[in-house]
This record gives structure tokens, sequence and C-alpha cells, in this order.
């Protein structure tokens, strides 16, 4: 995205209110976080509705992030959800190692094969 980021609105996962309206404040990027963000028994419901609002709401013009949980911890349902819902970037939450790194990129690589989405060039 040739796009300067000025600003970007963190976004709680477990918000649909905030989920609905977080374009209405001209943020160059809008980070759904469904990690520290949502509490343990909130998670599901996170994942689903920030799909749901990829999918519903109009962020085109916006860089749309998401901020997943550790893979052992529903992180791979995460990566897979948002995939689908055509997030532009996943971060990673408290990354230590390079091969924290690697295994995400594996995971989205698989799921972008498993349901033929074309990978974007890595930079």
């Amino acid at each position: 995205m040739d796009k300067l980021r000025r600003t970007m609105m963190f976004v709680p996962g477990a918000n649909p209110a905030m989920l609905r309206d977080a374009v209405l404040y001209g943020a160059d990027a809008i980070m759904f976080d469904l990690e520290d963000a949502v509490s343990l028994k909130e998670k599901d419901a996170a994942r689903f509705l920030v799909y749901s609002a990829l999918k519903t709401f109009d962020y085109s013009g916006i860089e749309t992030v998401v901020r997943i949980n550790a893979l052992d911890a529903g992180g791979d349902q995460d990566v897979e959800a948002m995939v689908l819902g055509g997030i532009n970037v996943v971060r990673l939450p408290k990354t230590e190692t390079a091969q924290d790194i690697v295994d995400v990129d594996k995971v989205i690589t698989a799921v972008e094969a498993k349901y033929n989405i074309p990978a974007e060039p890595h930079i």
C-alpha cells in the first residue's frame, strides 16, 4: 500500500460499535486487536465480529491491520478468519524470535493455498 501512515486507530475486536464507527475518524490505518483488548471468553466472538466487519463495512482507502493471538492460543484461527476477511496486515503478538515470524508466515501461506487466494508479494 503506497500511502503515508500518520495515524493508526486501535479497535478492540469485541466491540461491535467501534468496529462499525472506526472508519468515521479518518485514521490512515485501523488496528483490530484480537489479543490483549479481548478477554479470553470473548476471543471466538471477537474473531467473528472482525471478520464480519471486514466483509460488511467499507474500509477502502484505510489500511486494515489485525493483531492476532499467539498461534498456540487461537492465532491460527485468527489468521484464517482475517485472511478470508481480506485484512491487509497481520501483526504478530509479543514476537520473541525470528521463528515466530516464520511460523505465522507458514499459516498465512497455508490458508491462502487452502482457499486459492493469490498470495501478495512479500516485501
